[in-house]
């Protein structure tokens, strides 16, 4: 961390959730991050576009000024690049994009979860059967976030088929 002029300098790293358009030069940038977990970024400008893709694992450097909210980031490097880049696998990574950024709202540090997270992101990458991912990411994540352990275990011994029997 440095100071310069009221401003600090950080480091974390983190997950994209999200990256909005706020005007012509500008972007919100809705992270989870290994120190302060969710954190809402600026980005001015368009050069970080192709890194700030939902799913991403990244180590962001920022500012942050005691007088605003959000801290900007001034650069971005991506520390795991995805190999399977198939529709499959994007639609997924939206999907847990999406249930992470619904269900985490708070700025709450759980370096365990992050560390799943990430964890869960490397995985998808390089299974080739994604017909459960989805239901055990929700189930691992309800577990992580205090709703019933039990559950999980239920869901490993079950097939796909099986949990929409139960379902109807």
């Amino acid at each position: 961390m440095h100071r310069n002029s009221g401003k600090m300098l950080q480091t974390t790293q983190a997950v994209i959730l999200n990256c909005r358009k706020k005007g012509d030069n500008s972007s919100l940038v809705e992270t989870y991050t290994q120190e302060q977990g969710r954190v809402d970024f600026m980005v001015f400008g368009n050069k970080w576009k192709s890194t700030l893709q939902p799913m991403a694992v990244v180590e962001i450097s920022y500012q942050q000024t005691p007088t605003r909210t959000m801290g900007t980031i001034t650069e971005v490097t991506r520390t795991f690049v995805p190999q399977n880049q198939d529709m499959a696998h994007q639609c997924i990574a939206l999907f847990m994009a999406e249930i992470i950024e619904k269900s985490l709202r708070l700025p709450l540090t759980d370096e365990t979860l992050f560390n799943w997270l990430t964890n869960s992101i490397k995985k998808l990458d390089q299974m080739d059967e994604l017909s459960n991912f989805a239901a055990e990411f929700m189930a691992q994540l309800s577990t992580l976030l205090g709703y019933g352990g039990a559950v999980l275990d239920e869901w490993r011994d079950l097939k796909s088929l099986d949990i929409i029997q139960t379902i109807q």
